[in-house]
């Protein structure tokens, strides 16, 4: 976590808080406590002049952990859907609760990424240094995530989740971009997507597809050769560093 001033608060409410519904406002501004409030513990004890090691470290840890335990909180919820979806069972998204909790952790991990801050980087390039974008960004794609999670839970009747499985040895590949968004393939630079349709591999054999125009239920559907190594490029053209597989084969398969 890095310290906001005023510049990034004030960029941040009147570009991405303002343009929201009364509702999402109220929660974006929600979560701008937990992205400043170690700072502002600092700053006030530092006005105190006090010297308390056990203090020192209680702030150091709000500081340095707070973003961590957010991640962390979303993830801990998301761990017994995986479970099941993992496993091709889909019915655990039946549960109200469950499929809010999976929203919020599917958009997380669609903005949580270097390749995501490397793009939102690129699109301030060269405007004002005294606005520090990378500092800005943790509570910028936390709101997005939000309401990403919120536009899925509001679209929920109209959701398709398709389980894709890999047909014979051929296997799903996932890299440090896991989540990402079909519609916007092929598009342009810097023209950005207006819909939706995420694919996620969940396991070197299955994956799965979430489309939002859907009549709403859960299907299965094979996918083989060919449409396994178009996921796998997706997956490659997105990815920023990493790419894992569970094959040697399927990373050859992409330069073939």
């Amino acid at each position: 976590m890095k310290e906001l001033t005023w510049r990034e608060l004030c960029f941040i409410e009147e570009v991405v808080i303002a343009p929201l519904s009364p509702e999402l406002q109220l929660i974006a501004r929600g979560w701008i406590e937990p992205f400043t409030m170690g700072y502002l513990c600092k700053r006030q004890y530092d006005i105190l002049g006090r010297k308390d090691p056990e203090i020192e470290k209680a702030i150091d840890l709000l500081i340095n952990n707070a973003v961590e335990n957010l991640h962390a909180s979303i993830e801990e919820k998301a761990v017994p859907i995986l479970r099941e979806l993992c496993n091709g069972d889909g019915s655990i998204l039946s549960d109200t609760e469950r499929y809010h909790d999976f929203s919020f952790f599917i958009a997380m991990q669609y903005f949580r990424t270097p390749g995501m801050l490397k793009a939102v980087l690129k699109v301030f390039q060269g405007s004002d240094d005294r606005f520090n974008v990378e500092a800005a960004f943790g509570l910028m794609r936390t709101i997005f995530a939000t309401n990403v999670g919120a536009s899925l839970v509001f679209r929920r009747l109209s959701t398709r989740i398709t389980f894709v499985e890999a047909e014979g040895e051929h296997s799903f590949i996932t890299g440090d971009q896991p989540v990402l968004n079909l519609r916007a393939s092929g598009l342009p630079e810097g023209e950005e997507p207006t819909e939706l349709e995420f694919y996620y591999p969940l396991t070197p054999t299955r994956a799965l597809l979430i489309n939002f125009d859907s009549k709403h239920g859960i299907e299965r559907i094979v996918a083989g050769p060919s449409e396994v190594l178009r996921f796998n490029k997706e997956i490659a053209s997105v990815a920023n560093e990493q790419l894992y597989a569970s094959r040697e084969a399927e990373f050859l398969a992409l330069n073939a």
